[in-house]
């Protein structure tokens, strides 16, 4: 018998800046933010989107913690995807890795957030 591949409507990607404004619409409806509001500090740098269907289902940004350490932060609404915790986790981790060599240090990234968050609540 013939295995059929099953194509489901989930992927995963690299964030690119035509994707910010839906990253953005969704994490203020994620925070329940009123609209027109500056985006925290705290929303970060966003690498990685999860699409369902063409939409963001969730996203993961780089985050400072109070210690200077650069970790990622991830957003998302309640979804199942049909993908494997494992092959999430893989691609999580692999562009984590490729966005934090991009910066030096803590500073380093709280500029390009800052840079980031002038740049959209200007648009």
């Amino acid at each position: 018998m013939d295995q059929v591949l099953l194509k489901t409507s989930w992927e995963i990607q690299e964030v690119y800046a035509t994707d910010m404004r839906r990253i953005t619409s969704f994490y203020e409806q994620l925070k329940a933010k009123d609209e027109g509001r500056a985006l925290p500090e705290s929303f970060g740098l966003p690498f990685l989107i999860v699409l369902n269907e063409g939409e963001i289902a969730g996203f993961a940004s780089l985050v400072a913690d109070a210690n200077g350490e650069i970790l990622y932060k991830c957003y998302s609404d309640h979804f199942i995807p049909y993908f494997s915790e494992s092959e999430c986790r893989e691609q999580l981790m692999a562009a984590f890795a490729k966005q934090r060599k991009l910066f030096t240090d803590a500073g380093h990234l709280h500029s390009g957030i800052s840079k980031l968050l002038r740049w959209i609540n200007q648009s």
